[in-house]
C-alpha cells in the first residue's frame, strides 16, 4: 500500500520546502536527502 511517505518520496525535491520537511520530521517521517 501507498504511505504518505511513498506519496512523498515520489514529488520532486523543489515540492517541499524545508518548513514542511521539518514539521514531517517532528512526526517521525524521514524522507531521503535530494
Amino acid at each position: 500500500g501507498k504511505t504518505l511517505r511513498d506519496f512523498l518520496e515520489a514529488l520532486p525535491r523543489e515540492w517541499i520546502s524545508e518548513d514542511l520537511m521539518d514539521a514531517l520530521m517532528s512526526k517521525g517521517i524521514y524522507l531521503s536527502p535530494t
